[in-house]
């Protein structure tokens, strides 16, 4: 049986979730990423980290466990340049698996990628951490104002035998 479950990753934002399936239950939690204060005349991108966090328990014995991280799209509905708005104005920007800013975190179609964590998921729980890359290409000419977008951060998992 695969359970998916999903959290909000805004770019400044939190949500956690919880689901339960034979036995083993995950929870997810993001913490947004916050580009501060952008300057298009900086000549290097805007870059800020974030952090995606499972855990994982099970009730009566240790199970194996495959756990899959995935993104959405976003406001943009394109993994190319993702975009956070304010109002009619938009300001791309992405999300990475990599300090390199080269692997997309997405969901595994395209030239994105997905995390999944296999493993043996302990009576008194499994817990894994994932460090969300982004960056805020530079030049990027826009009226002031905030700017946002809304990630939705899904996990599917699974029992192995």
């Amino acid at each position: 049986m695969r359970i998916t479950l999903t959290a909000m990753l805004f770019v400044m934002g939190l949500l956690p979730q919880s689901a339960y399936a034979l036995g083993l239950t995950c929870t997810v939690s993001a913490t947004g990423v916050a580009f501060g204060v952008y300057d298009p005349t900086n000549a290097s991108p805007a870059t800020s980290t974030s952090n995606i966090h499972t855990q994982c328990s099970v009730l009566l014995v240790s199970v194996g466990a495959q756990v899959k991280i995935s993104m959405n799209k976003g406001s943009s509905g394109s993994y190319a340049n993702r975009t956070m708005t304010n109002g009619l104005n938009t300001l791309s920007y992405n999300l990475y698996q990599d300090p390199a800013h080269s692997i997309v975190w997405g969901d595994g179609t395209g030239s994105t990628t997905t995390i999944t964590d296999s493993g043996l998921i302990a009576i008194l729980g499994t817990s894994h951490n994932h460090t969300v890359y982004g960056q805020v290409p530079a030049s990027q000419y826009v009226p002031s104002g905030s700017y946002n977008d809304t990630i939705i951060v899904t996990i599917e998992y699974s029992e192995t035998l």
